[in-house]
């Protein structure tokens, strides 16, 4: 689901016409400290790189990696840190985003060359297009994906409950139910069990002898 947002966020800041932003900036009418062309160079690498980690968590996922023994905790805690990094960073873009749009439509000059025209314009010499509506979309976006990294971050703790690491092999069992097939059958074993108690502590009994019946 985050991801499907993310990418719409990028969709929606690819079609937003670059030579407007750059014309936004230089009339310098509203938020004149806001630079609406790196805004959007910003949002598409943010985008690449939520969109990067996450498939690097859905890979974690898929191979367990976060299930194996003690480390699940602390990759756990490394997954729920990346979310909210990419929850802030989205956050911002979507500001910045919601502010780009403002700035384009406040701006008499930008208004004037047909930006809310669908037509084809000419801005520095290069066709383009105006597209409005697209920043705002793209503010949207930018908000529903900060929200759902949050969300993610706040919920994931709770997978850290109840956790127990199960070795794959045991290499201290003893299996005495099952019989070789070269046994040789002999009056008396003797052998030593070890007994793992309940607090995981290797006993190991005196020698006894195990009488068996001879085939």
């Amino acid at each position: 689901m985050t991801r499907l947002v993310v990418l719409g966020a990028l969709i929606s800041v690819s079609i937003t016409s670059r030579l407007f932003a750059e014309y936004a900036d230089n009339q310098r009418h509203i938020y004149p400290d806001l630079y609406t062309a790196v805004v959007r160079s910003v949002f598409q690498a943010f985008c690449i790189i939520c969109i990067a980690l996450t498939l690097a968590i859905l890979l974690i996922h898929l191979y367990g990696a976060r299930f194996r023994g003690p480390h699940f905790s602390n990759i756990n805690r490394l997954c729920s840190t990346l979310n909210i990094i990419m929850g802030l960073m989205m956050l911002s873009m979507g500001i910045c985003s919601a502010l780009w749009e403002d700035k384009l439509r406040r701006t008499p000059a930008v208004v004037n060359k047909g930006y809310y025209s669908y037509r084809e314009r000419y801005l520095f010499g290069e066709p383009t297009y105006g597209h409005p509506g697209a920043a705002a979309a793209a503010a949207a976006f930018g908000f529903l994906a900060a929200i759902l990294y949050f969300i993610e971050a706040c919920t994931r703790p709770t997978l850290d409950t109840e956790t127990r690491h199960i070795p794959i092999s045991n290499r201290n069992y003893v299996n005495t139910t099952e019989t070789p097939i070269n046994y040789q059958p002999q009056q008396y074993y003797p052998a030593k069990y070890p007994i793992t108690t309940s607090t995981h502590e290797r006993i190991i009994p005196v020698e006894t002898t195990i009488n068996r019946p001879s085939y």
